[in-house]
């Protein structure tokens, strides 16, 4: 490169940026006009001076030096004003070949202007404050002692009122002036007391304090009010520049308007309060636990005495419950297994009194890239009244199946009076005759007979009521449902009766069942009578089918073990359908009472015996039926846990 004076001069003249021509010898040669009002200079007064007057700290022995050392990347130095001023600036070195000798071309860029372009043009309201003045106050507080400078300031108004006149305010940007109000710069140049109000000194104070602590940056929310007095929400932000740390002299602070996020917030918190529902969250990485208001008012603890850590929390638990709830949840940080899951919490008031309260939690959790948890995100709903509800529901229905027993032992009662009046007349009819005829003996022999099946039916009678009362001895061993009924298909085919057509659909590899086999048999052929019956003399079908059912399936989904209360893994399933009469909802209801009948009533303990036999088994009892489609009865018995 070799351009000639006069090109030289128009291109460094008209340079945005501060410029110098540097000899070889690193003396000045020539320089703008923007550097000379940079620097404090005339521009008869640089040239042949040495550079080191304008750049201490930058050593310019020659070109190619330059050239190793910078290159065209920019290196931060500071300009030497005339005055001895020194002004940050951020340089360029770039060797040239000029009128046939080396040179260095200097760009310099003002980076204390640049900043504060910056500064002036960010959106996020910036205020630039000494507060050496404040530092003094604090120095003097610290030396007295004083431990709880917030506390103290708020107490001693003048004090505060003093801390805040002590306060330069250096410089201002567009978005605060917007943010506050204020009319123009100058005006918050003024003071704090000239934009803000006494009532707004509080949040500063906390500020104060926190940098007190020894630390270089502090967080405050707070509402202050504008210069026109309306009020606003705001995230205080202190940052200590970094030569100011020890007196406190230039102090940025950003103030941003979260009014919107505090209505959100306020909208979030009266939907907590209706809905009954807290959130919480736990920082894995420093067991740092945090709990939205609802979470604490439905724990009844107070915030300012909660050690909010994940051991405080399970002191919280019910103690019968606290095992449970802290595997769920070291389940789903280990194994990533749902947490989702109702306790109790046990609360203890003022007065000693306890009291227990019911929640459901849910959470779930972040992890990192290889699965590491990090942050575990949660709720926690008051669901004290639904579990009162159900539990006044489920006694309602206990009540209401007592009375029903009760009501259906009249029937019992006065059915098994008729049976065993008509079952005794023969009995003694027939035992008069026999006795009159003991010189016959066929005769007796008839009689004897007759006796002997009215006997039969009595004991058949009794072993029916057992099964409906459920107190019927188990002979309880290892059955293969599948099995036993291919066992006794002929059976089934003969109480099918001969105008229904029966289809078997029985699954293989069933889990075994612990049960009574004879009790099973009679299940079976009892539901297959009362399906045929349902047929009556028109053609039809029955339709015999077993399954596996797993403790998910809707069918079994909120059904419990009443012999252990816990849900067992599975089910067996033995389903008996019919294209019968069917029933409506209330019949359907009815079906297991003793000696009811869509036909007539004292008909027989039929589906009685089933339920008894049932219900002894631990199993359940499920009929699906529709007015003219048919009836589908099932059978659900519980698989041992092995």
């Amino acid at each position: 490169m070799d351009p000639d004076r006069d090109l030289l001069d128009i291109i460094v003249a008209h340079s945005t940026e501060a410029v110098c021509l540097v000899g070889a010898d690193g003396s000045i040669v020539f320089v703008n006009a923007r550097l000379c009002g940079l620097s404090g200079y005339e521009p008869g007064e640089l040239p042949g001076r040495p550079s080191a007057d304008l750049f201490p700290d930058l050593a310019l022995p020659s070109a190619s030096a330059v050239a190793v050392a910078a290159g065209p990347s920019p290196c931060r130095t500071d300009l030497r004003h005339k005055d001895g001023a020194a002004i940050p600036v951020e340089v360029r070195c770039r060797p040239i070949r000029w009128q046939q000798s080396d040179h260095i071309l200097v760009q310099c860029l003002d980076t204390a202007e640049r900043n504060h372009s910056l500064f002036d043009m960010s959106p996020v309201p910036l205020w630039e404050e000494d507060l050496s003045g404040v530092k003094e106050i604090v120095d003097d507080l610290q030396q007295r002692a004083v431990t709880d400078l917030r506390a103290h300031l708020l107490s001693h108004p003048d004090l505060l009122r003093e801390c805040a006149a002590r306060v330069r305010i250096l410089d201002v940007n567009r978005a605060a002036l917007a943010l506050g109000r204020i009319p123009n710069r100058e005006t918050a140049l003024l003071g704090l007391g000239e934009v803000f109000d006494e009532a707004d000194y509080p949040t500063f104070a906390e500020g104060i304090a926190q940098l007190a602590q020894g630390s270089s940056r502090a967080a405050i929310e707070g509402q202050v009010r504008r210069s026109d007095g309306s009020p606003v929400d705001v995230l205080l932000s202190f940052i200590l520049f970094p030569t100011a740390s020890e007196d406190w002299s230039r102090v940025i602070l950003a103030m941003t308007d979260i009014s919107e996020l505090k209505r959100l917030q306020c909208n979030l918190q009266a939907a907590q309060r209706l809905a009954r529902i807290g959130s919480w969250e736990l920082d894995l990485r420093g067991n740092n636990l945090w709990w939205s208001d609802e979470v604490y008012r439905i724990f009844g603890i107070d915030s300012e005495k909660f050690g909010a850590s994940y051991e405080a929390f399970l002191d919280t638990i019910h103690p019968d419950d606290r095992v449970r709830v802290n595997a769920a949840y070291t389940a789903h940080i280990e194994q990533d297994a749902p947490y989702n899951i109702r306790h109790r919490l046990l609360l203890r008031d003022a007065d000693g009194s306890q009291q227990v309260r019911h929640v459901h939690e849910r959470c779930q959790t972040e992890r990192d890239s290889e699965g590491k948890p990090l942050r575990s995100l949660g709720t926690v709903q008051d669901v004290t009244s639904q579990v009162l509800r159900e539990q006044e529901r489920a006694d309602q229905a206990l009540n209401m199946e007592h009375t029903q027993r009760l009501e259906s032992l009249g029937v019992l009662s006065g059915g098994i009076a008729h049976r065993f009046n008509n079952l005794l007349t023969a009995i003694l009819g027939h035992a008069s005759l026999a006795h009159e005829d003991v010189g016959r003996p066929d005769d007796l022999h008839k009689h004897l007979a007759v006796i002997e099946e009215a006997g039969s039916r009595a004991a058949k009678l009794c072993r029916q009521m057992l099964a409906y009362s459920g107190s019927a001895n188990l002979d309880a061993r290892e059955v293969a449902l599948t099995p036993l009924i291919r066992n006794m298909i002929d059976l089934v085919e003969i109480s099918g009766g001969k105008h229904a057509t029966l289809t078997i659909d029985l699954a293989e590899d069933l889990p075994v069942l612990r049960a009574d086999p004879g009790q099973m048999q009679q299940v079976v052929l009892n539901l297959v009578n009362n399906a045929r019956e349902a047929i009556g003399e028109k053609s039809g079908r029955i339709g015999i089918a077993t399954r596996r059912v797993a403790a998910d399936d809707p069918l079994v989904a909120d059904l419990e073990n009443p012999g252990t209360g816990s849900t067992p893994a599975a089910f067996v399933c033995l389903e008996v359908s019919d294209d019968g009469c069917g029933m409506d909802a209330a019949t359907a209801d009815r079906v297991v009472e003793p000696f009811f009948s869509t036909k007539f009533t004292g008909r027989g303990l039929g589906m009685s015996s089933v339920q008894g036999i049932v219900r002894s088994h631990d199993g359940f009892l499920a009929v699906d039926s529709t007015p003219g489609e048919g009836t589908t009865i099932r059978v659900i018995l519980p698989v041992p846990a092995m």
